[in-house]
């Protein structure tokens, strides 16, 4: 079992509308959404660190920017 863990909240903007919906949905619309990613391990790095949070939004961006639609992923 993991010593340790780190949870990292990310919030993302997405938009789209349902075009044969019969109410408000068929207008475009966004959601916000939010990614949550939990880190689990037994050591800490050099640093004391179970994971920098800087590295992990690196390693999850492409995946983060597939969801998010906001003014400053477009």
């Amino acid at each position: 079992m993991a010593t340790y863990r780190v949870c990292k909240t990310f919030t993302v903007e997405s938009g789209h509308m349902l075009s044969k919906h019969p109410e408000r949905c068929r207008y475009p619309h966004g959601h916000t959404r939010t990614i949550e990613v939990v880190v689990a391990g037994e050591y800490l790095d050099g640093n004391g660190m179970l994971v920098d949070f800087k590295a992990l939004r690196l390693a999850l961006q492409d995946y983060i920017d597939r969801y998010d639609r906001s003014e400053e992923h477009t």
